[in-house]
């Protein structure tokens, strides 16, 4: 039985053509291939919904503080309501994103030498100021040893605050 779902998993996977699309990923293992392109699919629609999401505080925060014309209260109260519409949404996406990197961890070869992305904070102050929110989540292998950048989070921080300097 489970022989039998795994061959039709495979011939599942030989039809979207992933091999063809990223010739990088021939050997490697077809859950972490799986896995890897559902979290960088996942982390696209984060974004995108964080974002949103950002801008319509920016928006309350904008009027309440006197920079553009106030909004009304029944104005007010729809943002608000649309606001916290959305946020169950994306926290249930970003927890599901932080445990497909766990399960990527898991998978993970030192060999594929692919990098890993790094767990979402879950909380969406901390996501706002967070650079890993903008991180594009790598499906090619990187040649040789991984840059620093990629690998240790304080060298990111660092370039990143350098970048805010200028």
């Amino acid at each position: 039985m489970q022989e039998e779902f795994k061959k039709q998993s495979e011939a599942l996977y030989s039809l979207l053509n992933v091999h063809d699309s990223f010739p990088e990923l021939v050997g490697v293992d077809l859950e972490f291939v799986w896995t890897l392109l559902m979290v960088r699919d996942l982390k696209m629609n984060i974004c995108k919904w964080a974002i949103g999401s950002f801008l319509e505080w920016d928006k309350l925060d904008q009027a309440a503080g006197g920079q553009e014309q106030n909004l009304g209260t029944k104005l007010h109260q729809a943002i608000r309501n649309t606001i916290s519409k959305h946020a169950p949404t994306l926290m249930n996406a970003i927890c599901k994103f932080n445990g497909y990197c766990v399960t990527l961890a898991a998978l993970s070869k030192e060999e594929w030498s692919i990098p890993l992305p790094a767990p979402l904070p879950v909380k969406l102050a901390e996501l706002r100021e967070s650079p890993l929110l903008m991180e594009d989540v790598w499906i090619s292998k990187t040649p040789g040893e991984q840059p620093q950048w990629l690998v240790e989070a304080n060298v990111c921080v660092g370039i990143w605050a350098l970048l805010k300097l200028d």
